[in-house]
């Protein structure tokens, strides 16, 4: 085993487990300079917010200004969901599991909102930690909650046109999921919508380390290393199983491959390996028997993008 690797795991683990650990971990981001975000990568998250507002405007059945939004898994910075608080949806009710925004990084996105699409069109006052929720909710129309329960959101059934979330479900257990669908399911109007952008890569990859380096690791030695919430390795076809047996419709699906190099990847940083090379890496490196059964194929797949329907008529599950 590459031995950075461990140790990256293992610090990581120690660290989301210490008290407060969430805030060490964006303090630890910050003297690595990787907070806030880049420019480079708020620039890629305004287009995972583009793709988003395009994709409700393709499939959806309202104006976006009379459509009610969920987001689940917002993360620190709320950048993507100031995003599409700036496209006119009349309402987004936002919601993480961890309370881990702090001023500076709200700060930082409404700022980078502010320059790509000059909205809000009055000026918001500096986030602080009283008034936070009260600008999101007043200047952005985001109903923020955190820590939240996605799996039980109290909102009333058929009560949201569109639900979406990016690079989200990688980090949550397979059957937390599919509880948390159940509930999209319960309060999408019949024919809602919901867009999901996953990223299947390793998280602790970099130029020496492939994006499947951990597909070589049996389960346990993997609940071991990496911590609660680092990333389930479900494959592409995993969640099309998932979405499947949750009752909803496929509209659309996409994966970047190696195996596609043509197929450009415009809402994630490109991998540090050439295609050819991330092929030859996955075809000689070893397996772990949870996914020997797996094609070649199926295990390269990086990121997916997938647009869902709940059914007009609704099936008991």
């Amino acid at each position: 085993m590459n031995v950075k690797y461990y140790l990256k795991c293992r610090w990581w683990n120690w660290l989301v487990g210490l008290p407060f650990g969430d805030r060490l971990y964006l303090m630890v981001k910050r003297l690595l300079g990787q907070y806030p975000i880049a420019f480079n990568v708020s620039d890629i998250r305004f287009r995972c917010a583009e793709r988003f507002r395009d994709t409700y405007m393709l499939y959806g059945s309202k104006p976006i200004q009379d459509t009610c939004v969920f987001e689940f898994g917002t993360g620190y910075e709320l950048f993507i969901t100031m995003c599409m608080a700036s496209f006119s949806f009349k309402n987004i009710y936002a919601v993480d599991c961890i309370n881990w925004t702090l001023p500076s990084s709200l700060n930082f996105s409404a700022e980078h909102t502010r320059k790509r699409t000059s909205y809000p069109h009055i000026l918001p006052p500096y986030f602080n930690t009283k008034n936070y929720k009260q600008i999101l909710s007043d200047y952005y129309h985001i109903d923020f909650h955190a820590p939240s329960d996605a799996r039980k959101t109290e909102l009333p059934d058929a009560s949201i046109d569109y639900i979406y979330t990016n690079d989200v479900l990688e980090h949550i257990p397979k059957e937390e999921i599919k509880d948390i669908l159940i509930e999209c399911r319960r309060i999408l109007l019949p024919g809602g919508i919901m867009a999901f952008g996953i990223d299947y890569e390793d998280h602790c990859r970099d130029k020496n380390i492939s994006p499947y380096y951990f597909l070589q690791f049996s389960l346990d030695k993997w609940n071991k290393m990496y911590p609660p919430g680092g990333h389930n390795r479900m494959r592409h076809i995993d969640y099309k199983y998932l979405f499947e047996d949750v009752g909803f419709e496929i509209l659309e699906e996409k994966a970047i491959s190696p195996f596609n190099p043509d197929i450009p990847d415009q809402y994630h940083n490109p991998p540090l390996q050439s295609s050819s090379e991330l092929i030859e890496i996955l075809k000689s490196m070893p397996i772990a028997k949870e996914f020997s059964d797996y094609p070649i194929e199926e295990l390269a797949k990086l990121t997916g993008y997938w647009v869902l329907r709940k059914p007009y008529t609704e099936n008991k599950l």
